[in-house]
């Protein structure tokens, strides 16, 4: 616990407010913001110890020997262990209007680069008139090692809490063109027939983890199109609805950045798994912490109890009618920040 916030008080130290701009934001609290049952459920040996209420979903699983023994080398020696599965808090995002907002953080970086770039619409900088912009930061927050709750554990990741990417600083997020020589595919799906087919993945992703495939990963489920990786967006109907994509799209943006590596599966049993070019989008799943934590709907009884389409977090590309009603306020409640769990399958 103490490093978590004397890493944050630090940064936070660095960070100077600007009154003139709106930044509406606060600070995460790890106990009330953070649903924790996000992390269920946990699986020994591949069975199933215990269970989050309502958050029963689960992706893949490794399969044959892994289920009863694993085996890591430690240099020259092969030391067994227990497979291990749970969901692990590893990431934070904001989805802001204003230039450098930390929404998570509830400051603002007094920077001058880009800093003219406010979300809204553009009818000079984009092809779409209608479209919409939303700047996106990624936080590194692994904040069950941080907490010290769990010690000496080589199932949780080992980093310390750091501001990773701004969309500021990038220019293929302000800019459509220079995103697609990153993902020159887009151009494959930029049709009817590609968007259309995106139905199937948004039936899958609301229905649950178990029913989540990598098949359209040029989808983004109910909420949109993946692709391109910018911070533009078209027909939205909600800002939840709109946030959610471009969280979706700063993971598979991480992805390709090659910064992301695969948490679960046989190869990440002994740690770091391969390097994933495309992401994997069954070893996600996202819960808002700001305006409305979703922890606190839940300590409500909002959502109900015991189906797996309900309760405090939800798998990529869900449909937002089912979980994102009351969270957008206005004035104070456009700018957004939430907490992604990733799958973690380890030898322990």
């Amino acid at each position: 616990m103490k490093n978590l916030f004397l890493s944050a008080l630090l940064f936070a130290v660095s960070l100077s407010a600007n009154a003139g701009s709106v930044c509406n934001g606060q600070f995460m609290n790890p106990i009330s913001d953070v649903c924790w049952d996000c992390a269920f459920p946990i699986k020994l040996f591949g069975q199933k110890i215990t269970s989050g209420d309502g958050e029963d979903y689960d992706s893949y699983n490794p399969s044959g020997i892994e289920k009863v023994v694993c085996a890591c080398n430690v240099g020259p020696v092969q030391i067994t262990g227990i497979p291990v599965s749970f969901w692990e808090f590893t990431r934070q995002v904001d989805v802001t209007r204003t230039p450098y907002c930390l929404v998570g953080l509830g400051q603002r970086m007094n920077v001058d680069i880009n800093s003219n770039i406010d979300g809204g619409k553009s009818r000079t900088t984009t092809d779409d008139p209608g479209a919409t912009f939303r700047h996106v930061h990624w936080y590194i927050n692994p904040i069950l090692g941080l907490m010290e709750i769990i010690l000496d554990s080589k199932c949780l990741e080992s980093k310390g809490f750091d501001l990773a990417y701004m969309s500021e600083l990038d220019k293929t997020w302000l800019d459509e063109e220079l995103a697609r020589i990153m993902t020159p595919e887009a151009y494959l799906f930029n049709n009817i027939v590609a968007q259309l087919a995106c139905g199937a993945d948004c039936i899958a992703a609301t229905t649950g983890m178990s029913s989540i495939s990598n098949a359209m990963f040029w989808c983004a489920g109910c909420n949109g199109a993946l692709y391109p990786l910018d911070g533009w967006t078209t027909a939205s109907y909600s800002g939840v609805q709109m946030s959610s994509l471009l969280v979706q799209r700063m993971a598979a943006k991480q992805h390709r950045m090659m910064t992301q590596a695969s948490s679960a599966g046989k190869d990440a049993m002994c740690g770091a798994g391969h390097l994933e070019v495309t992401m994997d989008k069954r070893q996600y799943k996202f819960s808002m912490l700001f305006p409305v934590p979703q922890a606190e709907a839940k300590d409500n009884g909002i959502g109900g109890s015991g189906s797996t389409i309900s309760g405090c977090c939800q798998p990529f590309g869900r449909s937002t009618v089912l979980w994102g009603s009351g969270r957008e306020l206005p004035f104070i409640g456009e700018d957004f920040a939430y907490g992604i769990f990733r799958k973690r399958d380890c030898c322990q």
